[in-house]
């Protein structure tokens, strides 16, 4: 990810609707898939930690350890108070084997050009029965220059992303798309920009996401919201993202 974009992050992240949504959303499969009632705290790592949005949510379910390979995005976590961070990609973490009960990668997997090593570090360094909760982007069509801005390597279909994580050893317990209900209105806006996307330069592009207006705000972040109570019952057929649950 370019570094400006580290700062857009730490601006946007306790405001803006889609950060905020989507936290509700990861935080209903979390809740869905972690016992927070045993005994014994779990051990995490939020692996591609960024600015450290997540790290004071991930809490409730026992120690954490964020790691990002960018020092901008720990100093920014350090911003937020966080202490236990490593400096660290995801292609070789510093974690002995099966050390980690539970691992998440929220919009990680899609910057690497080598997902399928990615995924087998995640599986070795998690325990037996330990969990990874994947979030990426979907679709190749939806691709734009908010994807250029986020050094995105390529976007996912359900069926892609499954066989990559069962290829790794992990074995999936749910997956499915996410942001469905704005997905009709982002494709729109993505086909438009694609008539004006071949004359920017890659310098100067950067994402698509702003806050809007305050009452505009609420209602996307309500659209969100309502979609992490409905994801706990069901999979949605289509969506902006994917999200993956998986168990070694």
């Amino acid at each position: 990810m370019k570094e400006a974009e580290y700062y857009r992050n730490f601006e946007y992240e306790e405001k803006n609707w889609w950060f905020i949504g989507m936290r509700s959303i990861y935080q209903g499969l979390l809740d869905l898939f972690i016992n927070i009632n045993m005994e014994m705290p779990k051990k995490l790592l939020d692996t591609g930690c960024g600015t450290g949005g997540m790290l004071r949510y991930l809490k409730k379910y026992g120690f954490v350890i964020g790691s990002d390979v960018s020092m901008t995005a720990l100093e920014f976590c350090r911003k937020r108070g966080e202490t236990h961070l490593v400096l660290s990609n995801s292609l070789r973490l510093p974690f002995q084997n099966n050390s980690l009960d539970v691992i998440t990668a929220f919009g990680v997997i899609e910057h690497l050009d080598d997902d399928t090593t990615m995924l087998k570090e995640l599986y070795r360094v998690c325990k037996p029965e330990g969990r990874l909760f994947i979030l990426t982007s979907a679709f190749q069509f939806l691709w734009s220059y908010h994807d250029d801005a986020n050094e995105h390597k390529r976007r996912y279909t359900r069926g892609g992303l499954s066989d990559r994580v069962g290829q790794s050893g992990f074995r999936i317990e749910k997956i499915c798309y996410v942001n469905t209900f704005l997905f009709p209105v982002i494709l729109l806006i993505r086909l438009i920009q694609k008539i004006f996307y071949n004359n920017r330069k890659l310098d100067k592009v950067k994402r698509d996401i702003i806050t809007p207006p305050f009452g505009i705000n609420k209602l996307l972040t309500y659209i969100l919201q309502l979609e992490a109570r409905l994801l706990r019952r069901r999979d949605l057929p289509f969506g902006v993202s994917l999200i993956c649950v998986a168990q070694k």
